[in-house]
């Protein structure tokens, strides 16, 4: 009873069968690694976590600032 439980749990919550052709188009897919000139927009939340670990006279909200700026630059051009 109990496996028949965990059964219907995955076919039901989890939509395990669909969730297996999920992966397995993406195992069969290829990988493609772009490597762009600078970070991109999705980048920025790492880049200021890591600034935030990083000594500096500035503050944080400066720097962010500033790198935020940066990103703007980048945008109009």
């Amino acid at each position: 009873m109990l496996n028949q439980a965990q059964r219907e749990v995955l076919q039901r919550e989890l939509e395990q069968s669909r969730l297996q052709r999920a992966l397995a188009r993406i195992g069969a897919g290829k990988v493609v690694i772009h490597r762009p000139p600078r970070p991109t927009p999705f980048a920025f939340p790492l880049l200021a976590d890591h600034l935030r670990q990083t000594v500096s006279s500035e503050t944080i909200e400066d720097r962010i600032r500033k790198m935020q700026l940066t990103y703007e630059r980048w945008a109009d051009k």
